[in-house]
């Protein structure tokens, strides 16, 4: 069963918001004198804005305060969102798309009023959907009520709540669409919301916006990145090595390469560096052995190219070969490999000479394969707890879109 209509949230769910709600926030406030903490701000993401500014204000809504903290309000984020600041997320104009083609209806709610709304949807390219889309001045009560969900429902004339799709980074979108009975309740990894506090209000905890629809309608069988989520559920649990699954050994690599600081490129980089190995366990329906060179870095750097940077690429091409360089110019590295690592050593060319050395390390992004080699090395340690394959996926979005 497919839904009617898919009614979603907009900042941190479909559109970037680095701070700037809470910067919205921060305006009205200082309007009223009152510094809060920015967990309370947070706790209020994704209600209605009058709302949480008497909540916030401690005062009535209908207090004068409340109205110039709401007006300081909506100026910053007027602004903002003519200005662009709000950027579409990866992935989510695809989604759209796929939903069009589905002949699923959609509908963009928010805990903004009826002119922040207009400035996002036109400035990102979404005008027509203004008419079936709902703010939170517009209905009697904001989220978590039913009510922003049930005028969304009204304006496409869908009438029973278990044809809905709610989608929303917040714990009181997903509150809303219990309120409601929806079908389904999405909570998204985008926003200000987490996957412990999605997951207890109720929520199914997906990684962003076209996660939610490759559940509703399938994976996209043109997204790359939903095809790499599937070689980890599919192949994920294959031992790499003598400690380690592939999926935890690229999950600790990716963490390895963020605690030290690595730009995305890179900590995208470590995750999918081994993604070959999956590649062939799916060609050979996991019937491999390891007594030969699979040559899975070239096999993942190829199936890669276009989609992701060369600077991704080529540190997954290049990443096999850094160990051959680093067993050639670094005392006692190789004695430092694990078993499995040296084994592969002897078919993966073995080590190198000191011309291969010398010239492999000038080659392009060299120096990057070298940093993914040593986060590969560290990588395989029993039980380590690590950042989930879910809370990567919108960074291997982010990483994806700048190639384009």
């Amino acid at each position: 069963m497919r839904p009617e209509l898919v009614v979603t949230d907009l900042a941190g769910t479909t559109v970037s918001d680095p701070g700037l709600v809470l910067g919205a926030f921060r305006a009205g406030l200082d309007i009223a004198g009152v510094d809060v903490d920015e967990a309370d701000l947070v706790r209020l993401m994704g209600v209605d804005k009058r709302e949480a500014f008497a909540i916030l204000l401690e005062l009535d809504q209908d207090d004068p305060v409340i109205d110039a903290a709401l007006d300081a309000f909506v100026a910053r984020a007027v602004a903002d969102a003519e200005s662009g600041a709000y950027v579409v997320l990866p992935g989510v104009d695809r989604a759209l798309e796929r939903l069009a083609q589905a002949g699923i209806a959609v509908a963009f709610t928010t805990g903004f009023g009826s002119e922040i709304l207009t400035a996002l949807l036109r400035t990102n390219g979404w005008s027509s959907a203004l008419v079936g889309s709902v703010a939170s001045d517009q209905v009697h009560r904001g989220r978590p009520a039913p009510d922003i969900v049930e005028e969304a429902m009204r304006r496409h004339d869908v009438t029973e709540a278990s044809a809905v799709a709610v989608i929303g980074d917040t714990v009181v979108d997903i509150g809303c669409a219990n309120a409601v009975g929806a079908g389904w309740a999405f909570g998204v990894l985008t926003g200000s919301g987490t996957a412990e506090g999605l997951a207890r209000e109720g929520g199914q905890v997906v990684a962003d916006f076209a996660s939610a629809v490759d559940v509703l309608l399938g994976p996209d069988p043109s997204d790359s990145v939903a095809r790499i989520v599937e070689l980890f559920e599919r192949w994920g649990s294959d031992r790499y090595d003598e400690a380690v699954t592939q999926l935890e050994h690229a999950l600790q690599c990716a963490d390895l390469a963020e605690t030290a600081g690595a730009p995305d490129v890179l900590v995208a980089a470590a995750l999918l560096h081994d993604i070959g190995h999956l590649m062939v366990l799916e060609r050979e329906q996991g019937h491999v052995t390891y007594d030969h060179d699979d040559d899975h870095e070239d096999l993942a750097a190829d199936w890669l190219a276009g989609a992701f940077p060369a600077r991704v690429v080529d540190a997954i091409r290049m990443h096999v070969d850094a160990k051959r360089f680093l067993c050639a110019t670094e005392p006692g590295y190789l004695g430092a490999l694990s078993d499995a690592s040296r084994r592969s050593l002897e078919v993966q060319g073995g080590i190198m000479s000191d011309t291969e050395a010398q010239a492999f390390i000038i080659g392009p992004h060299a120096r990057d394969a070298v940093l993914v080699r040593r986060w590969d090395d560290r990588a395989k340690v029993p039980g380590a707890p690590t950042t989930t394959l879910v809370e990567r996926v919108p960074l291997l979005r982010a990483v994806q879109s700048t190639a384009r």
